[in-house]
């Protein structure tokens, strides 16, 4: 009984530190590639990722089984943390068709929300830029109003959707 405590302690602390390490690659993603001016373009893919991750206004979970359960209850209580997006990673594998449907059945749901996805499959170029992590899929969830607030400060203020193209569906 005892080595099988043991046991059991060593997986959850494994578990933790992958979770840690996954949590700090996405960051890292931020910071050094969302969030960090491309050469070519001179335009970041995201202009305001850095500053969400300055803030700490982001939180980073592991998907959960149930996980269109799980981004539907995350639509709903993101306003209430005050969070600008919320990432979820998923470690197992889930095509990007179901990432997809997941994503589009909840979005028709929650509309006062955004939920978008990533997935390895997808290449993620837009204008040569890199988007995607690349590393496992993710469904990222931001409150709407701020997502247009920052899509309409773009527009007025940048020449980013010039370069980009007006691509996004939630515009």
């Amino acid at each position: 009984m005892e080595e099988e405590n043991h046991l059991w302690a060593r997986k959850k602390i494994k578990s933790l530190v992958e979770e840690e390490n996954r949590e700090k690659d996405i960051i890292r993603w931020i910071t050094n590639k969302i969030g960090k001016k491309h050469k070519a373009s001179g335009i970041a893919p995201c202009p305001f990722a850095s500053k969400v991750i300055k803030d700490k206004t982001y939180k980073i979970l592991e998907a959960k089984v149930n996980l269109a359960e799980q981004v539907a209850h995350l639509c709903d209580i993101i306003d209430i943390f005050k969070l600008d997006i919320i990432i979820i990673y998923c470690n197992n594998t889930i095509t990007e068709r179901r990432l997809k449907n997941i994503c589009h059945k909840i979005q028709k749901q929650k509309q006062k929300t955004a939920i978008m996805y990533d997935h390895p499959d997808n290449d993620g170029l837009v204008a040569g830029m890199q988007f995607s992590y690349q590393k496992c899929p993710l469904i990222m969830i931001q409150p709407l109003s701020k997502l247009k607030a920052a899509q309409k400060s773009l527009k007025e203020k940048t020449n980013w959707y010039q370069i980009v193209g007006n691509q996004d569906m939630f515009v």
